[in-house]
């Protein structure tokens, strides 16, 4: 879990803040602080965002957490849940954090426009099972999964494996792609498919895995989806599981 050093946020200071002739604490979008400024600051609430790959939520350990701006944009963060511009560190590629922590992000441009504050709460997981406990488990590999484009990509592919842990069959009555629960506008319908299918009314025997694989068709901003199986895994309400889906066109 990072700490801010003194001479980080100094370097940041200078080179940075001072470059651009800010001095200021982040407002509005990350928490309400007031700006204090000596010069001009071309702000704006419906900016650009920054995004969170995973974004927050329950983890079981450690998280790799990586941040992407939608625009090429120099990008600062805060584990601690003060402001990022005024005591951020410089992102300069993923980082580990652990435990109850409140990620807090913006970023800026080349022509001095600050993005829109991102705030992403992780928390340690609760090992205690919910009072309704099915034997039937299914497990996916990951909760999210990220497609970073380059210049030139068109359609790029990537593996879920979902396994039965349990001590009986795990009934998959379907698998499909749609708006994740956090999608918004970035939901479009075609940019993920599903290029495995999987037969409905699918049996996994204890012990027994599956790799579903998605392809995501590269575009120049964020898109959002979810991979949803239909189970007759009884630990949510409807038995949905789900894994997040993201993607774009470059990884700054």
């Amino acid at each position: 879990m990072h700490n801010v050093q003194p001479s980080t946020t100094s370097r940041i200071r200078s080179e940075h803040i001072g470059a651009l002739g800010l001095c200021f604490a982040l407002s509005g979008a990350c928490g309400g602080e007031p700006i204090i400024e000596d010069g001009p600051v071309d702000y704006k609430t419906d900016s650009f965002r920054v995004a969170a790959d995973p974004p927050g939520g329950e983890f079981s350990g450690p998280v790799s957490v990586s941040l992407h701006a939608e625009v090429p944009a120099t990008i600062y963060y805060t584990t601690n849940g003060e402001p990022p511009t005024a005591n951020g560190i410089l992102y300069e590629g993923p980082f580990d954090i652990e435990g109850d922590v409140m990620l807090r992000a913006v970023a800026v441009d080349s022509d001095g426009v600050w993005s829109r504050g991102t705030i992403e709460h992780y928390e340690p997981l609760e090992l205690t099972l919910p009072p309704r406990v099915s034997p039937r488990i299914l497990s996916l590999s990951r909760p999210h999964v990220y497609f970073s484009a380059e210049p030139g990509d068109q359609i790029l592919e990537q593996t879920i494996v979902a396994t039965s842990v349990g001590s009986h069959h795990v009934m998959i009555h379907r698998a499909y792609i749609t708006a994740s629960s956090g999608a918004g506008n970035f939901y479009e319908p075609g940019i993920f498919q599903l290029e495995t299918p999987v037969a409905e009314s699918t049996l996994l025997a204890p012990g027994e895995s599956m790799q579903v694989r998605i392809s995501y068709r590269a575009t120049e901003t964020l898109r959002s989806a979810a991979l949803s199986f239909e189970t007759d895994d009884m630990r949510t309400d409807t038995g949905v599981h789900s894994v997040e889906l993201s993607g774009r066109i470059f990884n700054w």
